[in-house]
């Protein structure tokens, strides 16, 4: 019953370990949500029952996380280097306007 519980609390480290790297919302809540269940299933009643819904409801949060780093990596996929060149522009117009705006007040009249 120790080693299974030890087992229990490595696994849930583990898998909260790995997927809070992603700092995506779903994996942040992936992270906590298995110990959470599964920790807190256990404390509350022992019984094979709880412990099969327990391990149900973590398949189905690594499920979810797996299609949802599916759907970002395949689907929604951006490459690094589209990003930079958006930012860039970005960056680069919002500078312009705010140089522009500064040297309003030393524009001569009428311009």
């Amino acid at each position: 019953e120790t080693a299974r519980r030890a087992l229990v609390v490595c696994a849930a480290t583990a898998w909260g370990g790995g997927t809070a790297l992603f700092r995506s919302y779903a994996y942040v809540v992936a992270s906590f949500t298995a110990a959470i269940v599964m920790v807190g299933a256990l404390a509350a009643r022992d019984g094979a029952e709880v412990e099969l819904l327990s391990l149900h409801r973590i398949e189905m949060n690594a499920l979810g996380a797996l299609v949802s780093f599916w759907v970002e990596t395949r689907v929604l996929a951006t490459s690094a280097r589209q990003q930079v060149e958006k930012g860039v522009a970005e960056v680069l117009q919002a500078l312009g306007a705010e140089v522009a705006r500064a040297l309003e007040p030393f524009q001569p009249p009428g311009e």
